[in-house]
């Protein structure tokens, strides 16, 4: 669960990049 934190802190300081972060992050 921690990554879920992580993508929500990434969101807010950069929204335009969530969507590439969460495409890796399911890469991964």
């Amino acid at each position: 669960m921690k990554e879920i934190g992580i993508i929500d802190e990434l969101t807010d300081l950069n929204p335009d990049l969530s969507p590439n972060l969460i495409q890796e992050l399911k890469n991964w």
